[in-house]
This record gives structure tokens, C-alpha cells and sequence, in this order.
């Protein structure tokens, strides 16, 4: 059976500290599975990117000082119905995997994560892209 090539991923990445966005859109625009990559800091001008981008993948970060990360995963989830959410975060929370996996969320990591680690879960979140 022939395999079909995938076509390169859109991301959105969504993460308070510049730095961190600086960092991650540096490193997954290296990954010839990205096609594009995006960064937004503040609540507002994540859900307005997702909502007129549609990007495939969204990588968020949902601790936030102002302790709404969750309640933007949903923001963003709304925003953007197509596309899927990869976590990352600091340290792992039982609470907040619960809330997340009930917000479609297709993936959860640790910052500490090694790049081709994320990369994984950025590409693995494609398989529950809807068809259209």
C-alpha cells in the first residue's frame, strides 16, 4: 500500500513569555513537517490569530500568571474548531489534564521535553485532524 505524504503542519504557538515563543517558533520552524509557524502572547491576540489563521496545531502553554490558561484552551478550542491542541507546561497537573482532555485537547507535554519529543506530539496531533 502506497502511503500518501502528508502535507506540512500549521502552528499556532500560544505562550505568555516571549523568550519561550522565541525559542519554540525558532526550533519548529527548522521541521520540514511545519510549514508554518505562529506565536502569540496575550489571550486576545491568540484567540484572534486562531480564529482568522485556522492553523492545524496549536501549542499552548496553560499555566499563566493570571491563572486563565484553561479557560483560554477553551477560548482557543472555540476560536479554532479544526484544530487540534498540544499542551506544554511546566509540571504536570492532574486537574488541569482532566479539564484539557475534556477541551479536545490532543496532546499534553513538559517543557523539558526534548525538541523531537515535541515535534512528535505537534505531528502526532494531525491524526485527529478532521477530514475535510
Amino acid at each position: 500500500m502506497v502511503t500518501q505524504p502528508q502535507r506540512p503542519l500549521t502552528v499556532l504557538v500560544v505562550d505568555e513569555h516571549a523568550a519561550v515563543r522565541s525559542a519554540l517558533v525558532a526550533a519548529l520552524s527548522a521541521a520540514e513537517e511545519i510549514r508554518e509557524v505562529r506565536a502569540a502572547g496575550s489571550p486576545g491576540r491568540a484567540a484572534e490569530a486562531a480564529a482568522d489563521w485556522q492553523p492545524d496545531v496549536i501549542l499552548l502553554e496553560v499555566k499563566r500568571r493570571d491563572g486563565r490558561g484553561l479557560e483560554l484552551c477553551r477560548t482557543l478550542a472555540a476560536a479554532a474548531p479544526d484544530a487540534r491542541i498540544v499542551i506544554v507546561t511546566s509540571y504536570p497537573d492532574a486537574l488541569e489534564e482532566l479539564v484539557t482532555s475534556q477541551a479536545r485537547v490532543a496532546g499534553y507535554v513538559l517543557k523539558d521535553t526534548q525538541p523531537h519529543e515535541l515535534l512528535r506530539a505537534i505531528v502526532r496531533a494531525r491524526s485527529t485532524l478532521h477530514k475535510h
